[in-house]
């Protein structure tokens, strides 16, 4: 790495590369006998779009009045999604046999991919098994509870946080 690096911003995937960047660019620097060297600008890509998006708010560039209250934590998401399918599951007679963490999480993970992919479930609703005409009210009475509250799920929010991106760079 030459010093022209250094003051460039590298993302990463994962904290942990971020550290080991850092880490060996503090090493090259050591054993090329420097007593001080500018920091690496790393970061994951997830802290660096929140600090983007944290500065657009703070500067009016994105509308403050259109931004979520907040992403979801994984604990948070994952009650919500636990309430919508027990909410739902109460008509059923056998409502005490259902596993309602364990849906929960297969809801959360279909959901990431549905979203993330864009997968088009809702036109083939109809044609579908039951478990996926399932989900798919499930999900949409997800949504109307995370509208409600004005919150986004991390897939969610991370797709918002693209899309103020692409409208502050037009």
């Amino acid at each position: 790495m030459n010093d022209s690096i250094s003051t460039a911003l590298i993302l990463t995937p994962s904290a942990r590369l971020a550290r080991s960047l850092q880490q060996a660019h503090a090493q090259k620097n050591m054993v090329s006998g420097k007593k001080s060297w500018p920091t690496l600008y790393v970061k994951t890509l997830a802290h660096w779009l929140d600090e983007v998006i944290t500065h657009g708010l703070l500067t009016g560039d994105i509308n403050v009045t259109r931004a979520p209250e907040k992403c979801l934590t994984a604990l948070e998401e994952r009650m919500l999604w636990q309430e919508v399918v027990g909410q739902h599951l109460k008509s059923h007679d056998f409502s005490a046999l259902f596993d309602l963490s364990g849906l929960a999480d297969v809801c959360i993970e279909a959901n990431k991919y549905v979203v993330a992919w864009q997968l088009p479930l809702e036109n083939s609703a109809s044609q579908s098994a039951q478990e996926t005409q399932y989900f798919l009210r499930w999900q949409q009475l997800f949504r109307a509870r995370c509208r409600a509250l004005n919150v986004l799920e991390n897939v969610r929010y991370f797709d918002w946080q693209i899309a103020c991106l692409e409208n502050n760079i037009q």
